[in-house]
């Protein structure tokens, strides 16, 4: 099996399949980034970076290296956040993206895809998302997520569409994924969402400290380094624009014991 991570950021899906078991073949990501490449790279050395999504060639890597596939991707939510540009996901627009990871979808064929956005989506491009997946030949199931659904101290409100080829034997599971609507006990944190702490980053270093129990930041006498402020900074958009690694572990160990793995 082949793993193509798509707007990789920091690796969030592919520490999902990691913590499911999975083992690839082949471990392709793309993302351009440099920062979030650093981070993904120490944890995931196997992984070869394919760089931009608008210059990779689906059908070279299946011609390459088979036809089993697995691909997962976030794609950039700048246009379709309420909060965003709300321009859609058309040609143009870095939502527009989406157009090159349906491509992909329908050159590679995978066994499996996993598609994450905010919830702005689902008035911004959804009916688009779905109806792209249906002309390359793939089925969708849906749900809206929160972090909070798995236990974390916070909303991160998302939608999760998982999507396999049409007619193909499979069976979808109507339970993906059946999280209780509550908090349920907190967990501790693994660094997904340090993100909470680090926004009081800018206002004190005391107070970043207190979220933590433990030195955040440090002062000098003039101020914040901007080193690292610059370094906090990345590290916060890169952790806010990552995902649950929890919710797709758990959809991975789903499809890993379906029919769909068969």
């Amino acid at each position: 099996m082949n793993y193509l991570d798509l707007f990789s950021g920091i690796g969030g899906f592919a520490l999902g399949a990691k913590r499911a078991g999975l083992v690839f073949d082949n471990h392709f990501n793309s993302d351009i980034d440099d920062f979030c490449n650093g981070v993904y790279a120490t944890h995931f050395p196997e992984s070869v970076n394919l760089g931009d999504i608008t210059k990779i060639d689906g059908v070279e890597l299946r011609n390459n290296y088979g036809e089993e596939w697995i691909i997962t991707g976030g794609f950039p939510c700048q246009d379709v956040s309420t909060t965003g540009l709300r321009k859609g996901i058309g040609d143009g627009t870095r939502s527009g993206l989406w157009s090159h990871y349906a491509r992909l979808i329908g050159e590679l064929k995978p066994k499996l895809c996993i598609i994450e956005n905010v919830r702005g989506l689902l008035s911004l491009g959804f009916t688009r998302v779905l109806q792209d997946l249906a002309n390359i030949g793939f089925d969708a199931e849906w749900k809206f997520i929160r972090a909070c659904d798995v236990g974390l101290p916070h909303n991160r409100q998302r939608v999760w569409i998982v999507a396999n080829p049409s007619g193909d034997g499979r069976t979808t599971t109507s339970e993906l994924p059946a999280i209780p609507r509550d908090m349920g006990g907190l967990q501790q944190s693994d660094g997904s969402i340090d993100w909470v702490a680090i926004r009081a980053f800018g206002e004190s270093a005391k107070a970043a400290r207190s979220f933590r129990g433990q030195p955040l930041v440090y002062r000098r006498d003039y101020g914040l380094s901007k080193q690292l402020f610059e370094l906090e900074r990345r590290r916060v958009k890169a952790l806010g624009n990552s995902l649950v690694p929890t919710i797709a572990e758990d959809i991975f160990r789903r499809w890993r014991s379906s029919q769909w793995a068969t």
